[in-house]
């Protein structure tokens, strides 16, 4: 394993404990529950841990927050903290730094996660669906800027502007807080089904396929994987799930040099807005602009100055410590 996986592999540990120990419901997901069972832990140079938990459960999880964590440990979402920036949810450390494109904007600690996806029942109704999609979208497009989801949806730049016109005038928290209500109208009884919720696509899946979960082990740690888990991997990665190889690969990283500071920045999913951070022959302004997003890794770190900025889409590394 490499050394984030050993970071990862341990908050899973602890998170999947806490939920056992706390009668609280997950399932392991996407890429971790592919490696579940090929491999039995982490597929090559995966660098990232993916849980879905019901949201009512999550909801449990944040109330016993101050009593089950560890030290150093957190929990991130929208609900506490509307500069999250991401519609899921995280069980993050506080020890170490990796900070995503999404935080560059807000005030969000910084720290190695597992990513937690949010699970809302819906409706078998189209319609009850669709405008479960239409809240789901606004809801990701006001909790980032810097990304927009509901082009998707057919969503209307006026219903944009009038949440944004709101976040000014009644306050972010209270329209973040009015449509995460709507996204969870229905009761899990009534209804037959989940939705992931997700800002590109929220995917929808049968309940009976997630729950009851069953244990696996993943790198000597027993983890909960869903209970049709052969159902769920057809339905992600179809039916030679078994045999699927075509693994991210760790993505390339052009480096650009700064005087005390050596940076790293993804330039296969960056935004152009990131990427103009860094042009050909990185100019003052640029050098400062990179030294100021370093500048909030350090912010956010308690660990050593060498600070590691990890994300999937925007990468920082600060190789040396810059003179802040």
């Amino acid at each position: 394993m490499t050394e984030k996986q050993e970071r990862l592999l341990q908050l899973l540990g602890e998170f999947a404990r806490i939920c056992r120990e706390n009668d609280l419901k997950y399932v392991t997901a996407e890429k971790t529950a592919l490696g579940v069972m090929q491999r039995g832990g982490f597929l090559p140079g995966d660098d990232t841990v993916t849980v879905y938990m019901p949201a009512e459960d999550w909801h449990k999880l944040m109330n016993l927050a101050g009593t089950v964590l560890e030290a150093n440990r957190t929990l991130l979402c929208l609900e506490s903290d509307s500069s999250f920036g991401s519609v899921g949810a995280a069980y993050a450390s506080t020890d170490r730094c990796a900070l995503r494109r999404h935080q560059i904007m807000g005030n969000g600690c910084a720290g190695e996660r597992i990513d937690v996806f949010l699970l809302d029942p819906v409706s078998a109704d189209k319609e009850e669906y669709e405008k479960y999609c239409a809240d789901l979208m606004l809801y990701a497009d006001l909790a980032d800027p810097g990304q927009v989801y509901g082009d998707r949806w057919e969503i209307s730049g006026a219903a944009y502007k009038r949440g944004l016109l709101s976040c000014q005038v009644t306050g972010k928290d209270r329209v973040l807080k009015k449509l995460e209500e709507n996204l969870q109208v229905h009761e899990t009884e009534e209804c037959p089904r989940y939705a992931v919720r997700s800002g590109e696509v929220p995917f929808l899946l049968e309940k009976d396929m997630l729950f009851p979960a069953k244990e696996k082990d993943f790198q000597g740690i027993p983890v909960m994987v869903p209970g049709q888990i052969c159902q769920y991997l057809i339905e992600w990665y179809g039916d030679e799930w078994s045999c699927f190889s075509d693994y991210e690969k760790p993505e390339s990283q052009e480096m650009a040099e700064v005087e005390g500071l050596s940076c790293a920045l993804n330039s296969f999913t960056a935004t152009p807005a990131m990427l103009s951070i860094i042009p050909a022959g990185i100019p003052k302004a640029a050098a400062e602009s990179i030294a100021s997003i370093a500048q909030k890794v350090s912010r956010n770190s308690t660990a050593n100055p060498d600070c590691i900025a990890q994300t999937l889409n925007l990468t920082v590394r600060v190789i040396s410590s810059p003179p802040f």
